[in-house]
């Protein structure tokens, strides 16, 4: 199980860093990250990164820009509202790597492109808006209610070795796009105790989700 956990803006600072990173092939990333307190209890936050793609692989190359701003809001002494955005652009090179011969890798083209520069291409494009309310009912009891809107646009074309015999290759293609759309629902009611040195967290909830998919293909 993967427990992705968002940054969030944070009232009781400013803050700011970035980062940068080079391999040598020539990809590179390049990341930022700014918290500011804005009045009150309230702060925002923006979280952004580059990365520019490259490898030994014949013609790789694509690039990833990713951008998710978040707000932070107390709402007296017991509630706080989190709103958040996350904005997600992927262009790569599509590339499946080398056929295989023997139930080993085919040796000696580690880097050919077994495709077509000119049509493999895969790109998605995100958009995710959050939000969250979590409030304190006394000092064990605590209920939190969150919902998610995100749009998935996703296009993938690929010519792709399907087998080979040393000294031929056969290749295929197909290309699709799939476009999706998700709600998510979520509402928790959370009891903190100890009994002794022992600690008891329990949870009840509810999670309400709702999807949609535009899906094409064609060979």
């Amino acid at each position: 199980m993967v427990n992705r956990v968002s940054k969030t803006a944070d009232p009781s600072a400013v803050a700011s860093s970035a980062s940068g990173q080079v391999d040598t092939f020539g990809a590179f990333s390049l990341t930022g990250d700014v918290n500011a307190p804005v009045g009150g209890a309230v702060a925002v936050r923006v979280s952004g990164t580059y990365e520019q793609f490259a490898s030994h692989r014949e013609d790789y190359d694509g690039r990833f820009a990713g951008i998710s701003p978040t707000l932070t809001a107390g709402l007296g002494d017991t509630t706080t509202l989190v709103l958040g955005y996350t904005y997600d652009d992927d262009r790569r090179l599509a590339d499946r790597g080398v056929p295989s011969l023997g139930g080993k890798p085919l040796m000696g083209y580690d880097k050919t492109l077994f495709g077509d520069a000119d049509f493999n291409d895969a790109r998605t494009k995100t958009h995710i808006a959050r939000a969250r309310i979590d409030h304190a009912l006394s000092e064990t009891l605590s209920a939190n209610f969150s919902a998610q809107y995100a749009h998935y646009d996703k296009s993938y074309a690929n010519v792709v070795p399907s087998s080979t015999d040393g000294a031929e290759t056969r290749l295929i293609g197909y290309a699709s796009t799939n476009t999706r759309e998700n709600w998510i629902a979520q509402g928790n009611l959370v009891w903190q105790g100890k009994t002794g040195a022992i600690g008891h967290t329990l949870l009840a909830g509810f999670e309400a989700l709702a999807t949609a998919s535009d899906f094409a293909a064609m060979r």
